[in-house]
């Protein structure tokens, strides 16, 4: 009888791990996965819908998901914050987050004014973004249903 129950026991115990999963992890496993991959670096290729050609407004974009940090750099400067990204929706256009950036930091190297205006308005971009969609070689932020920074996997 005791073998029966242990055997009972072990059974329940087995089900219950292999089909309790629940909804929230396994949708944080999926999250996990589509999320960029740890020190990929993006690179900007446009600003609210326009090309960057100019050597002042190359900027990458480096994300951390694991740590929930970025990391910018410009032609003078280095920037860094906290982020927070969750899944809303995936699209034949990507996957897409709400965004929310946090505690911006960096800067402080006097440059031209050209460079520190860029970095200024990329920054600023950055810092008001609510929204990301992610592709396979695209990064794009959006800030109140409109396109602000596109990026291209480099």
């Amino acid at each position: 009888m005791l073998r029966y129950k242990i055997y009972i026991l072990l059974s329940m115990t087995a089900l219950l791990a292999c089909c309790g999963t629940s909804k929230e992890a396994t949708q944080s496993a999926a999250e996990a996965a589509l999320t960029p991959e740890k020190h990929q670096v993006w690179q900007l290729v446009a600003i609210r819908g326009k090309e960057v050609s100019r050597t002042a407004d190359v900027m990458t974009l480096t994300l951390n998901p694991e740590a929930g940090t970025l990391r910018m750099e410009g032609p003078c400067n280095r920037y860094g914050a906290a982020y927070k990204a969750r899944l809303t929706a995936q699209t034949p256009d990507g996957d897409r987050y709400t965004l929310r950036v946090e505690r911006l930091t960096g800067g402080g190297t006097q440059c031209p004014d050209a460079e520190m205006n860029a970095e200024s308005r990329h920054t600023a971009l950055i810092a008001q973004a609510d929204e990301m969609v992610l592709s396979a070689y695209t990064l794009t932020l959006w800030q109140r249903g409109k396109e602000v920074l596109k990026y291209e996997l480099r």
